[in-house]
């Protein structure tokens, strides 16, 4: 499996197991791309991008991930506790 992959399966895993992920979205609606008739809110893992640091990916790459929100609210108070918590999310898996 390609780095690029490992680090995917590991944000959509690390997102969906997060409590409070799920409180604010009420479920599991942490998808890897959008899924037909998703039911919002939702987070979807979009484009990943992976590039060499130095001249080869055997050096260390840099990945640069889209973690995508979806909600259908007219405020934007959804979108950035949704935003907020799927960040902590992420960086609770890095440390």
């Amino acid at each position: 499996m390609s780095a690029q992959a490992t680090l995917r399966a590991a944000l959509v895993k690390a997102l969906r197991a997060d409590a409070q992920l799920v409180a604010l979205t009420g479920g599991e609606r942490v998808h890897d791309g959008a899924p037909r008739g998703a039911v919002h809110p939702f987070i979807e893992l979009g484009a990943l991008v992976s590039r060499p640091l130095l001249s080869s990916a055997e050096e260390g790459e840099e990945h640069e991930a889209e973690i995508l929100v979806h909600s259908r609210k007219d405020a934007r108070g959804e979108v950035a506790a949704l935003m907020a918590a799927a960040r902590e999310a992420v960086l609770a898996g890095v440390e």
